[in-house]
């Protein structure tokens, strides 16, 4: 039992190969020769000096992670900082100063207790920049796969942000938030069931698999987390915190204050049909006639169903043709809901930038709605 084993060689502080067995760690051993150079070879034909073997550092929660780092704008790929117990619920939070974007996967910190697949406690959590952006990545291993939210706003150049990353695992709640200068940046409920505490797992700032994101991380810590996340979501932003998202009866993204008037944007791939009607999103105040608005799919077909309410009529809404849906394709949708003039108002239905639906309510737009849950 244990981590999975990871092999590291560095020359000159670069990371020069890594490999991952299959299998464990020898375990602890009393009493092992050393040799300088062995006995069943000849020698080597160098020099040495300076030969330190040491145990895995055991890092504590709640205090800087980086302290044996002696100067944090030299981290290099796979810089280990050594092992930590964690927790089922969880705060992660560093310093990080963006100096420039990379081109590919920019590794910032990563804690794991295997590799890098999210499996095997692979990602407890991870976080990178994308590549050629500002924008950061965050992942978390569930028993769904590899899940997190990323914030839909890019971070600002050369400016020390503080970040958040919380995850709440428990009865109530089973979610994943990231916070930037104190402010939420993203929300997103799990699908899957988090890993469950574990006694060491190995933190990497950046790790091993990924070049080093093109900035400075200071001030990393790690602590459990007891309290329990805001589930506000916030308007302007990408509801799903970046990730794909597969809709599922009962599966609560939060609660969000909406305005009369809105526009509903996403992208979908239907894969498709269902046998009864297929819920896709729905805004409600807590019932299913309460739709501002709702989303479905007509039974074993692939027409759109849009509701939402107006003063006259809490069902109105708009049904596009059933083929401007097609199996496979990546299609972006647009709700529309605006008031034209007193006692009248539009819905408009958009897919691919082309009008498929419209309908005019003769009647208001219903009002705004305080924390409005999201399913």
């Amino acid at each position: 039992k244990g981590p999975q084993a990871i092999f590291i060689v560095k020359i000159d502080g670069e990371q020069k190969c890594l490999h991952q067995p299959a299998g464990k760690l020898y375990p602890a051993s009393k009493g092992v020769q050393v040799w300088a150079g062995d006995k069943w070879y000849p020698g080597a034909n160098v020099t040495m000096s300076k030969l330190v073997y040491s145990a895995i550092p055991q890092l504590a929660h709640g205090v800087d992670l980086l302290a044996s780092v002696k100067d944090p704008k030299l981290a290099k790929q796979g810089t280990f900082l050594g092992d930590i117990p964690t927790s089922k619920s969880y705060k992660l939070s560093f310093n990080f100063r963006p100096k420039g974007t990379t081109p590919s996967w920019g590794s910032i910190v990563h804690l794991t207790a295997g590799g890098d697949a999210a499996k095997n406690n692979g990602r407890v959590p991870g976080v990178w920049m994308y590549g050629n952006s500002l924008k950061m990545h965050v992942r978390v291993e569930t028993s769904a796969g590899n899940e997190g939210c990323d914030p839909s706003e890019p971070l600002t150049l050369n400016k020390n942000h503080r970040i958040e990353v919380i995850v709440v695992a428990d009865k109530n709640e089973n979610a994943i938030a990231v916070n930037i200068d104190g402010k939420s940046a993203c929300y997103y409920r799990l699908a899957g069931s988090v890993p469950v505490k574990s006694s060491n797992v190995h933190v990497y700032a950046p790790d091993p698999w990924y070049s080093p994101a093109n900035g400075v991380v200071t001030k990393l810590a790690y602590e459990e987390f007891k309290g329990k996340l805001h589930t506000e979501l916030s308007p302007g932003l990408d509801l799903l915190g970046g990730s794909v998202f597969k809709p599922a009866k009962g599966r609560m993204l939060g609660k969000i204050d909406t305005t009369s008037e809105y526009k509903l944007s996403f992208d979908l791939v239907a894969k498709g049909t269902t046998a009864s009607w297929g819920s896709i999103l729905h805004f409600t105040t807590g019932k299913d006639s309460s739709r501002i608005p709702g989303l479905w799919f007509y039974p074993k077909t692939l027409q759109l169903h849009w509701r939402t309410a107006v003063f006259s009529d809490s069902n109105h809404g708009c049904d596009p043709d059933p083929k401007a849906i097609q199996i496979g394709k990546k299609h972006h949708i647009d709700l529309i809901a605006v008031k034209a003039g007193e006692g009248n108002s539009h819905l408009i239905m958009e897919i691919d930038g082309k009008q498929e639906c419209y309908v005019e309510t003769k009647s208001d737009l219903h009002g705004g709605v305080k924390n409005a849950q999201v399913w």
